[in-house]
């Protein structure tokens, strides 16, 4: 998987995660996540360089600590509209994370994104197309992902453009002490 980049859900106006398939169908993931967490993989993905490590410099440099270094992260399953990730490290161990936190690591380091098949096959859509939840039918059945065929309505460009002020912003501008 590659990162497309950000984008934003055009009925909740909520930045997405852009994911597509390097190899094969191309089928392309989309992924809720915060503000936040769009900042920092914006960030990630441009390679800002920061004077005080952030939290995700953190992970990387008790990783390296520790002797470990991140191999690969996985998109691993998708629950009741929430998905789920792993940081897979040198050793083969398997921690958890979010898919926010786990691809903005990878993209720090360059290691490879996977999405598992069973993911994609239920949440993947072809590029250009959206995705919708269907209800659940019970009280415990859970939703089910299914891909809209209606192409990106165009007045989607104007709202993904919402977002084109973070190509400004550099993440010391959200330091309230740079000194500390």
């Amino acid at each position: 998987m590659r990162v497309v980049g950000i984008g934003v859900d055009a009925d909740r106006q909520r930045p997405l995660l852009m994911l597509v398939e390097s190899q094969g169908p191309s089928r392309l993931l989309q992924i809720w996540i915060a503000e936040p967490e769009a900042f920092e993989l914006t960030a990630a993905q441009r390679h800002v360089s920061r004077s005080r490590p952030g939290t995700h410099e953190l992970i990387l440099a008790v990783l390296a600590g520790s002797g470990r270094r991140l191999a690969r992260v996985a998109i691993t399953a998708l629950h009741h509209h929430t998905y789920l990730a792993e940081l897979i490290l040198d050793n083969d161990v398997r921690i958890s994370a979010r898919p926010s936190d786990a691809v903005t690591l990878a993209l720090l380091t360059d290691a490879p994104i996977l999405a598992h098949e069973t993911v994609l096959d239920v949440a993947a859509t072809k590029p250009g197309m959206t995705i919708t939840f269907g209800r659940p039918s019970g009280p415990d059945t859970a939703p089910a992902a299914v891909a809209d065929s209606t192409p990106v309505e165009p007045d989607t460009h104007a709202r993904i453009q919402k977002f084109r002020f973070l190509d400004a912003v550099d993440p010391d501008d959200f330091d309230p002490d740079p000194d500390r």
